[in-house]
């Protein structure tokens, strides 16, 4: 295998166009990071610093408390998330941020869901 051909036809980013509860394509779309691109890469480095903070803070394990499990689910995914376009509240533009990336998907687990699937496989990440 040559690696070189591997690692060439990947995307440092692709776009998710979201979901409806219905399955309906919206307009609404998230660009997210590849798994293997820098900014994956610092989110990785981010949840593991929050578990070894738990471990040395003389836990047995990183942590048995959903919330705090649920809270650095949310910051990585927000890691993952570079900008979108076509989201409005109320009929107003919702602007990106990762602080707002976070909110959205803690209020809107649907999104939140879509997200972490579409991340989690490699090949939405592929050149043709």
């Amino acid at each position: 295998m040559d690696i070189s051909l591997v690692t060439e036809n990947l995307l440092d980013a692709e776009w998710l166009t979201v979901r409806d509860l219905r399955g309906a394509a919206t307009d609404f779309a998230i660009l997210l990071a590849a798994p293997d691109s820098a900014p994956a890469r610092r989110a990785w480095s981010r949840l593991r610093a929050a578990s070894l903070a738990g471990l040395r803070a003389g836990r047995m394990s990183d942590s048995s408390d959903p919330e705090e499990l649920d809270a650095r689910d949310l910051d990585f995914l927000a890691g993952l998330t570079l900008d979108w376009r076509g989201l409005e509240n109320q009929g107003r533009a919702v602007v990106f941020s990762a602080e707002s990336a976070r909110s959205l998907y803690a209020e809107h687990p649907f999104i939140r869901e879509q997200v972490a699937a579409f991340t989690g496989e490699r090949r939405h990440f592929l050149r043709g």
